[in-house]
């Protein structure tokens, strides 16, 4: 579709010198966010930013942009120097040039661009400002190298979370089965031989014994799952041991009473940290196990 102009609407003075030569009436044609491009030395890619240049640089032709200019303390001039003898380098196949500084600061030779509007030409000023940051150029093998690392840890973490899922689950596991070992052994119980006289106090002892929760939660510690679960824990015991071994202050000539002891693991701790004397007492079976592993460990006169 085309429209007709009406040259009679059109006044004279539309293209009068003083109406163009208005600055006010000039649009800027070119966009204000426009991104500089840095050309790699090789020439055959280009950077969004100054950093990924220095990265390239030091990699692929072991230059190191910031220290040269801390080294020889490059002034502007110095630095285009630089870049421009190392482009004419590459150009001619020498990807790693000698640096020594009278191969580029003497003369002018190097004043010259060698490619046209080099952005890192432009850039010389950002190039000492990122010198005097203490920034550190790293290298891609460096940073793969940190994220390795970082990512070596979450699965760290992750596996750490899985096995104390596992053995919340175990200890879960171990507690019902005790606990209901012991309610059938009770039931049993109840239900004596025809003939058999009943024991009032016995009879009145294993009544409170079912009331008494706690006694559920004490039998529940006689047997050994649940103490070979907490001592394959290697978080938990390594933390107990690292905590005591390097607190060897707190302990050493003092009395330790240990309540709960268990299989007596953390009375050897105490007692190798220099304990005058540890107590260990446990409200269940498995404290005559926990005699038997101060026995043989030979502890028997510091740990009772």
């Amino acid at each position: 579709m085309s429209t007709k102009v009406n040259h009679a609407d059109i006044s004279d003075n539309v293209f009068e010198p003083n109406t163009l030569d208005d600055e006010d009436d000039w649009k800027d044609i070119e966009p204000d966010n426009v991104v500089a491009s840095f050309i790699s030395f090789s020439g055959n890619t280009r950077f969004r930013r100054l950093e990924e240049f220095f990265v390239d640089a030091k990699e692929n032709h072991g230059i190191d942009l910031i220290e040269m200019k801390k080294l020889h303390d490059l002034d502007t001039f110095g630095m285009i120097k630089l870049i421009n003898y190392v482009r004419t380098q590459v150009n001619r196949g020498v990807f790693r040039p000698d640096l020594s500084p009278q191969n580029f600061l003497e003369g002018e030779k190097y004043l010259k661009p060698v490619i046209e509007d080099d952005a890192i030409l432009y850039s010389i000023d950002d190039i000492f400002d990122f010198s005097g940051s203490g920034k550190e150029v790293k290298s891609l093998a460096d940073r793969l190298a940190e994220a390795a690392v970082t990512l070596d840890e979450v699965h760290q973490v992750v596996k750490e979370n899985k096995q104390m899922r596992e053995q919340v689950v175990y200890y879960r596991s171990a507690l019902q089965r005790t606990f209901l070992e012991k309610m059938e052994l009770q039931e049993r119980s109840l239900h004596l031989p025809s003939g058999q006289s009943v024991n009032h106090d016995e009879s009145a002892a294993f009544a409170r014994e079912i009331v008494d929760d706690d006694s559920h939660y004490f039998s529940s510690y006689a047997y050994n799952d649940i103490h070979e679960m907490m001592l394959q824990d290697k978080v938990r015991t390594d933390a107990y041991r690292d905590f005591i071994y390097d607190n060897k202050s707190l302990f050493a000539g003092k009395v330790i009473l240990d309540v709960g002891c268990g299989t007596g693991i953390l009375s050897l701790f105490c007692a190798k940290a220099g304990a005058a004397k540890v107590i260990a007492v446990d409200n269940s079976a498995i404290i005559d196990k926990a005699r038997e592993i101060v026995f043989e460990n030979g502890l028997g006169d510091t740990i009772q």
